[in-house]
């Protein structure tokens, strides 16, 4: 076994650029790589380490996505639930009120589309 081999290394074939193999054999001599097999093998590591945090990146994005829309849909359903009990607050109050005035069912409805178009013009 050769020594390359007990180290957990291995000669590949390899094909670069003439503008990768002379950048190697510059930067490899003012670098802290001894060899262009070190060079090459550093940045490979850096490479495979920028990919993983690039995907990790993503992963959390999904991830905090996916809580953020959780939370606003339980956030939704809450107000919904509390808009319901409300309105059901407010029409049993009209209809009190209704009944304390005598006013007829024609005129209660008359008054609500009078009320829907204020709404709706405020609204705007």
């Amino acid at each position: 076994m050769e020594a390359d081999e007990r180290e957990g290394k291995r000669r590949i074939g390899l094909y670069l650029t003439n503008e990768n193999l002379a950048s190697i054999s510059e930067l490899s001599k003012s670098g802290d790589a001894r060899t262009k097999s070190e060079f090459v093998n550093r940045a490979v590591d850096f490479y495979a380490g920028y990919l993983k945090t690039e995907r990790t990146e993503t992963y959390v994005m999904h991830s905090v996505s996916s809580m953020i829309h959780s939370a606003l849909d339980l956030s939704e359903m809450r107000i919904k639930e509390m808009l319901f009990k409300l309105a059901v607050e407010i029409s049993m109050q009209n209809r009190i009120l209704a009944r304390m005035a005598r006013v007829s069912e024609k005129e209660i409805g008359e008054i609500r589309d009078a009320s829907v178009g204020e709404v709706r013009r405020i609204m705007k």
